[in-house]
């Protein structure tokens, strides 16, 4: 079972959200994590367009700079979804990340798609499942 860690929204003027991140980082020991010049993934949901439900690219920011800080190479990622919308492909999966603020300058690391230009670089993995043998994982 994986380790799942929380804090809570509450702050103290030493201590924000974002010196939050950085101490959940710290907790899960990234620095055993990250390997120098390694290429290190930040998987998040870069929302749909007009939406609101996804975490904000300052706190992936902070993500960034701690991986960067440990020699690493961020970069960040989603997967094109299987519905047709604004995140079907990934010319208009990035201009939606665009739109709501996952740009370079914001994230201070390139947004690269997992899964190609249309949802078909994958490669297939074998799994442990009791009915599922095999899955199909974005290739990035």
């Amino acid at each position: 079972m994986s380790k799942v860690y929380f804090t809570n929204m509450n702050t103290e003027p030493e201590v924000g959200l974002l010196q939050k991140i950085g101490l959940l980082l710290n907790r899960v020991q990234l620095n055993e994590i990250v390997e120098k010049d390694k290429f290190v993934a930040i998987k998040v949901h870069f929302g749909e367009y007009g939406n609101v439900a996804f975490v904000r690219h300052n706190y992936v920011r902070v993500i960034v700079d701690m991986i960067k800080k440990l020699g690493g190479k961020p970069y960040v990622t989603d997967a094109n979804t299987l519905y047709h919308g604004s995140r079907s492909n990934a010319v208009d999966h990035i201009e939606t990340a665009i739109t709501n603020g996952f740009t370079y300058e914001t994230l201070g690391a390139p947004v690269i798609m997992a899964d190609g230009l249309r949802d078909s670089d994958q490669i297939e993995v074998d799994i442990k499942g009791d009915y599922i043998k095999k899955a199909k994982v974005s290739s990035e």
